[in-house]
């Protein structure tokens, strides 16, 4: 213990300071006080520190959980949905009523395995020219009428759940002029991004689809 006044060391039962003379009586007294006070405020200090990494640590968890518990949801609902496009309808138009050439199709995709010219006879008996470009051993086959692309047929087994299926897996959209017709046998979507889409269905698996361009070539 010190003189508060003069910094004298003084012990412990002095009650006058040997240098000064100034009583020292209540100096003890005083630090203990300050002391315990000031060790009251760090352990308060370290109490609410504490608390606040707790709290901390508790919320940052939460979201793992949460994060977590969302993704197994999602991945749950999107595992249902085809997550490849089978085919995006919407390349092969150039501008609203006019569909790519021949020779575009086969930038697209190369030389067709055969090529075929022939006559699509219509209700009236009027013969439409027509010619086709097969490719994937005839699973895709594009036909084209004054070389422009009016119809695809595919011949390919398909797996879907939904008619929404349908949608994901050849990027069609939805419009409020767009109509769905479900026989039991077969789907067909009018005004979709094409005119015509029309699929044969065996229970959850496509036989056949026929993606028409241009409707009135086919009337």
């Amino acid at each position: 213990m010190f003189c508060k006044k003069c910094g004298k060391e003084l012990t412990e039962d002095e009650k006058f300071c040997s240098q000064c003379g100034t009583s020292v009586a209540e100096q003890p007294a005083s630090n203990n006080s300050n002391n315990n006070i000031s060790n009251n405020k760090r352990v308060k200090k370290k109490s609410s520190g504490g608390i606040v990494v707790i709290a901390i640590i508790a919320i940052l968890l939460l979201f793992y959980f949460v994060g977590k518990t969302i993704s197994s949801t999602a991945n749950n609902i999107t595992s249902s949905i085809p997550i490849n496009t089978i085919l995006d309808v919407n390349i092969f138009y150039k501008t609203a009523n006019k569909t790519i050439s021949t020779n575009e199709l086969i930038s697209l995709y190369g030389n067709p395995e055969k090529q075929e010219k022939w006559n699509y006879t219509r209700a009236d008996q009027t013969k439409i020219p027509l010619t086709t470009l097969y490719y994937e051993n005839s699973t895709y086959e594009y036909i084209f009428h004054d070389d422009m692309l009016v119809r695809i047929n595919i011949n390919k087994n398909i797996e879907f759940n939904s008619q929404n299926d349908i949608f994901y897996m050849f990027n069609l959209s939805k419009h409020d002029i767009t109509e769905i017709k479900n026989t039991g046998s077969a789907i067909r979507i009018f005004n979709s991004s094409v005119p015509d889409f029309w699929c044969g269905i065996n229970g959850k698996n496509i036989e056949w689809i026929k993606i028409t361009f241009i409707s009135d070539i086919f009337e």
